[in-house]
């Protein structure tokens, strides 16, 4: 599916014993998260859960195909009647 995960990091704090209660990044693909995240593609996840809802909602949650392949292809054709339903309820036509 090419799905990338954008999971935001965590703040961690230090240890109270220590006095200190600023947070830090320790390691080195913490420190890359922290680096690289974007927060601009996180703020998509809304609509994509509100999608994942809406194809739930109209067309039932449960998946009927026995295998992988048919799953996939189930999944694949309510995505497609999904976009077809709103372009109608938009007033649009192919």
């Amino acid at each position: 599916m090419n799905a990338e995960a954008f999971i935001p990091l965590r703040r961690k704090t230090e240890p109270a014993k220590l006095g200190r209660k600023e947070t830090s990044t320790s390691g080195f693909n913490r420190g890359r998260m922290k680096f690289f995240f974007d927060k601009e593609v996180y703020d998509l996840r809304s609509q994509v859960e509100t999608v994942n809802s809406m194809i739930k909602r109209k067309m039932s949650d449960t998946v009927y195909g026995r295998s992988e392949h048919t799953r996939h292809k189930e999944v694949l054709l309510r995505c497609i009647a999904h976009n077809a339903r709103r372009l109608m309820d938009v007033g649009l036509s192919f």
